[in-house]
């Protein structure tokens, strides 16, 4: 080990699973590892350390072998620095716990720089780490729900955490997500239906409007009321053989379910209804964003309101990786005046949280 490259070690803690990458010095990622659900607050500490423990092991043997793979806990010097990202953490108290124990695991210091624990969102403004000319971040996650939360970069390597908006949850926000594109598709086609029937002129033609009538075997536009509030199946039993599939999904999903349909009839078919649903999300989640930002023009901004022109946009979810709907979010930040300095979809957490420590090395 003795001739062995300097490590660093990027860690993602998660509901389904525990994911590691290390990277060397020069941000090149040399070996990646899988362990089971570490989510700090569903499984405990034992089960934690076990899984976190099995990812960095098999994250050891892709880089260097199995012959020369380190076990754990690392003899000192084998790591030159940890960031490890976990979800169901968010108190200083569970931070400060884990950190004791992976500390000896990983034969760093409980401290930054050379070992940063915390919730895993920190680990998607992992990109602000790459970016001399740039000290804060602010975190867009569109999924299945959404969230956005800002970040400063401190002196010591960790991030502060500025504020955050939005993670209410699909019955209270998750606004831009894939339950909001869903929901806005159903609302858009419910709307014009209502106009049509006001002004007695039929509704234009609408691929999304065929293809969520398919999925939900209705054949009237005031019939998806009986799929949307129709009740969640009962767990390990579903629908009835005679309903219809969508049912056997819960109503959350039955609206989330539509976003991918959403997004191939906008930006493939170019349909006109579908377009103006995704532009409505992103306005959204635009609106999310710019509760945490700052102009240079205001008078009063927010203590912790970052500006966006000297901040980079971290993205990740499954909707804002679509070039079409980033560049959306452009549009509607720009109307609120805000252009951030850089954005980019973060991909690759652990690989770039592990070359973001290491450039900061």
């Amino acid at each position: 080990m003795s001739d062995a490259p300097s490590m660093y070690l990027c860690v993602d803690c998660g509901g389904s699973k525990t994911a590691a990458a290390i990277a060397t010095k020069d941000g090149t990622v040399v070996g990646r590892g899988l362990g089971g659900p570490s989510n700090y607050t569903d499984v405990g500490l034992a089960k934690f350390v076990q899984s976190f423990s099995d990812a960095v092991a098999n994250a050891y043997k892709a880089a260097l072998g199995s012959g020369d793979a380190p076990e754990l806990p690392l003899n000192s010097g084998v790591l030159q620095a940890a960031w490890i990202g976990v979800s169901g953490v968010d108190s200083p108290a569970a931070v400060a716990a884990l950190t004791d124990a992976l500390a000896p695991l990983l034969a760093l210091p409980p401290s930054a720089p050379r070992l940063l624990v915390a919730n895993d969102t920190h680990l998607l403004a992992s990109p602000l780490r790459l970016h001399s000319d740039v000290s804060t971040a602010v975190v867009a996650i569109a999924g299945t729900g959404s969230i956005a939360v800002s970040f400063k970069l401190q002196e010591d390597g960790s991030l502060q955490e500025l504020g955050r908006v939005g993670g209410w949850g699909w019955l209270l926000g998750d606004e831009g997500s894939g339950f909001y594109v869903g929901r806005e598709a159903v609302r858009e086609i419910l709307t014009r239906a209502d106009r049509a029937a006001l002004t007695g002129e039929p509704a234009a033609p609408s691929t999304l409007r065929d293809k969520v009538f398919e999925i939900f075997e209705i054949e009237n536009p005031y019939d998806v009321f009986s799929v949307i509030y129709a009740a969640d199946p009962t767990p390990g039993i579903g629908a009835t053989p005679a309903a219809k599939p969508i049912l056997d999904k819960e109503r959350k999903h039955r609206m989330a379910g539509l976003a991918p349909v959403v997004f191939e009839c906008a930006f493939v078919d170019k349909d006109e209804l579908a377009l103006t649903v995704l532009r409505s999300s992103a306005g959204a989640l635009a609106r999310q964003i710019s509760a945490m930002l700052k102009t240079e023009n205001d008078v009063s901004p927010a203590a912790n309101a970052v500006l966006a022109s000297s901040s980079i946009l971290c993205l990740g979810g499954s909707l804002v990786s679509q070039e079409g709907y980033q560049n959306l979010l452009k549009e509607e930040l720009a109307k609120f005046g805000h252009v951030f300095r850089y954005m980019q979809y973060v991909d690759d957490v652990t690989g770039l949280g592990a070359a973001g420590i290491a450039s900061a090395a």
